[in-house]
């Protein structure tokens, strides 16, 4: 049984896909798996692994994916299976060396990457949703092609929730090739406060735009005008830092943006009273799965795959994205309410054992076997 991984990223570059290709080939090398992974980086590394295989990266954007498309082709020649990490930088590549060699593909998609780079580029400001009704011209018109065909020639595209499956069979892939498996989520040690401050709103996010970070910095304002003594902190950094403090300090809001580690957001979000994720997008929230491990009350919008995560009224609260209105209703719901805390922490465990990343390897390994099965 041999698997080439084609991953985009690996240590020690960070972020999830880099853990991810790291301990999937970890674990299915430990049940008996040959195992490969051709991945881009900035330079090689003398004390990787024998099983990777880097493509230092190049200004020259075509070169550095022909030679992964090179590379990648050169360790497939004799897999069963290539498991691309998404549909674009590992991805298209991919389905080419997988026609050349008659070989089975699988690509996972965890967004819509052409969505995100035109709202990062400017080129539009509208959600994920209206994007997908959307033709785009130039290199958004690109991407969307590129995902598209990926998806579509691909055996098997794996996503992370059922929103994104909806996401990915309006791209005219069939429902049947769309495998749910969830990122695996493993409760993080947290510094926890002897005590809970219900004073101190947490939101956890990326200083972008559809984040709705401007309307929770509204809203509590508002509340306390109302005479309540909230204190928002939004843990985070992107390309709306300066407006954002820049509207703070506007408005005198009691709020701040912070900078900090991992760790120092966990012991912090142990310590708040509420949780609020008012995001206009979420394929499946890993921050979610933090503050439900952190026992803290959540309140998120009802969006993308915040509903997989969120039972209204059972571990915690949906409101609609953006709505000021149902997100002071929702925060003065959950202040200082500890009946309602005692029930979303007791909940929570029920969610968050769905992540566990055995089972994610499980049905991983499963889905790669019946792939085999057929081919053979």
């Amino acid at each position: 049984m041999k698997l080439v991984i084609a991953a985009e990223i690996f240590p020690p570059d960070i972020g999830g896909p880099a853990t991810y290709s790291k301990r999937l080939a970890e674990a299915l090398i430990a049940r008996g798996w040959d195992v490969e992974l051709v991945c881009y980086s900035d330079k090689k590394h003398d004390d990787d692994p024998a099983y990777v295989h880097r493509v230092t990266r190049s200004t020259l954007k075509p070169l550095h994916y022909y030679n992964y498309y090179r590379m990648l082709k050169q360790w497939a020649r004799d897999c069963d299976v290539i498991y691309a990490q998404g549909p674009v930088g590992s991805g298209r590549p991919a389905l080419r060396v997988a026609k050349i060699l008659k070989k089975k593909l699988v690509v996972k998609v965890v967004g819509d990457y052409a969505w995100e780079r035109a709202r990062n580029s400017n080129v539009t400001d509208i959600l994920i949703d209206e994007f997908q009704g959307k033709t785009f011209g130039g290199k958004i018109g690109m991407l969307q092609k590129v995902e598209r065909e990926v998806c579509r020639g691909a055996d098997r595209v794996i996503v992370p929730s059922q929103y994104l499956k909806k996401i990915v069979t309006g791209w005219g892939v069939s429902s049947e090739s769309v495998s749910v498996i969830y990122n695996a989520f493993e409760a993080p040690e947290f510094d926890r406060k002897p005590s809970r401050d219900n004073n101190l709103v947490i939101s956890v996010a990326r200083l972008v735009p559809w984040k709705g970070l401007d309307t929770l910095i509204a809203a509590v304002n508002e509340l306390n005008g109302a005479g309540m003594n909230l204190k928002l902190v939004i843990a985070g950094d992107g390309p709306d830092r300066d407006r954002l403090n820049a509207l703070i300090k506007q408005t005198g809001a009691r709020a701040e943006i912070v900078k900090m580690a991992h760790g120092e957001v966990l012991s912090l979000m142990s310590k708040a009273g509420i949780f609020v994720l008012n995001s206009g997008y979420e394929g499946l929230s890993h921050v979610i799965l933090e503050a439900l491990a952190a026992h803290v009350p959540v309140v998120a919008s009802d969006v993308g795959g915040n509903p997989e995560l969120i039972t209204d009224g059972v571990n915690g609260v949906l409101i609609p994205y953006n709505d000021k209105e149902s997100l002071k209703q929702a925060i003065k719901k959950v202040y200082g309410n500890e009946q309602l805390s005692q029930l979303f922490m007791e909940t929570s465990h029920e969610v968050l054992e769905q992540f566990q990343f055995e089972t994610i390897i499980n049905q991983t390994e499963q889905l790669l076997h019946r792939l085999m099965i057929k081919t053979s």
